[in-house]
Formats: structure tokens, sequence, C-alpha cells
């Protein structure tokens, strides 16, 4: 698949990393395979990763493994071209894999119709407190965190929402789609 570069050039506002505890539920539901828009200091403990110079929608998300999860935290400067990417390739997978997907809950908003298509949706209570960039960071630091201006949801295309409900019930809500997709 290819699409443009998706990322503002040396920009940091796109590199909130994902919180410690929502990496644990991912890890609940399966090992996370790919990561197709990671960072340098990313926790996310993915098989397979693609960082900004690597444009991550430039790649087929398909691997040799048979389970596993594709998670994706986009850039949410980029998030209108990022969906109908995500959505389409969690409908074409989700037969094989899990694909979960977290943005800002903006049900109203034109590019989240896309995200319908998926199996089931945790709209997390509160508001996640990011792991904000921090380049001058020592490893092992504790990270720097910044509460999120919006709701988040996850949304999951899969073929086992089960394994989604147990690892998210009690951090948000979990809606399953009736839609026939």
């Amino acid at each position: 698949m290819i699409a443009p570069a998706l990322y503002s050039s040396g920009s940091q506002r796109d590199h909130w990393g994902t919180p410690p505890w929502l990496v644990e539920r991912l890890l609940r539901v399966g090992p996370i395979i790919l990561d197709p828009c990671s960072n340098a200091s990313s926790i996310v403990p993915a098989k397979y990763v693609f960082y900004e110079s690597d444009d991550g929608l430039k790649f087929d998300w398909d691997s040799p493994e048979d389970s596993g999860v594709i998670y994706v935290n986009p850039p949410y400067s980029r998030v209108k071209q990022w969906v109908p990417i995500v959505a389409e390739e969690g409908v074409r997978l989700r037969k094989k894999r899990d694909t979960i997907l977290l943005v800002a809950a903006r049900t109203s908003e034109n590019w989240f119709r896309p995200l319908w298509s998926a199996d089931l949706f945790v709209f997390l209570h509160g508001r996640l407190s990011f792991l904000a960039p921090d380049p001058a960071q020592s490893k092992g630091a504790e990270p720097k965190k910044t509460n999120a201006p919006f709701p988040s949801v996850l949304a999951c295309w899969s073929r086992r929402p089960s394994e989604i409900h147990s690892a998210f019930y009690d951090v948000g809500a979990v809606l399953e789609t009736a839609l026939p997709f």
C-alpha cells in the first residue's frame, strides 16, 4: 500500500506515547506484533515497528504470525489520513489478527466514519495521560505525562471480541457493533 508521508517533519507534537497501563491491557489481548507509527521513545513492545522515517502506511501490515495485535496510536495531526487505512486493514485482517486503534472519541467528525466498520469500541473512562516526548530524557527515567484535552476510544477489529472485552471492561465502556460488515 502506498500513502503519502503522514508525519509533521521534525515535529514532536505527534510523538505522544501510549501510557504503560494501556500497553499492559493490550498485552492481555495478545502479543503486539506491529506498531506502524512508533517512535524512538515508545514503550510499546511490538515485534515489528515502523518509525516516522519509514512511513508505516507504505507497508503491508500482514505477517506470517497467525495471531497477535496490530496496535495503532497514529499521529493525531494526520488522523484523517490514517483512519481510513487502519479501518481498511482492520477489516482485511480481522479473521487473522486483532487491529486496535487509539484515537480521540470524536464521533461527530467526518474522519471517524470509517471506524464504524470496527467490531467493537472501548470508550475509555476519563482522559488519558500520554507519555510526553522528551528527547533529552535519560534511559530509565520516569517519563513526563500530559493529560489529553479530549476523551479517547479504542476501535477494535477482532475475531475474538470477548478477549478485548475481558482486557478493557473495567477501564471503559465496551460496545460491540451490530452492523453486518
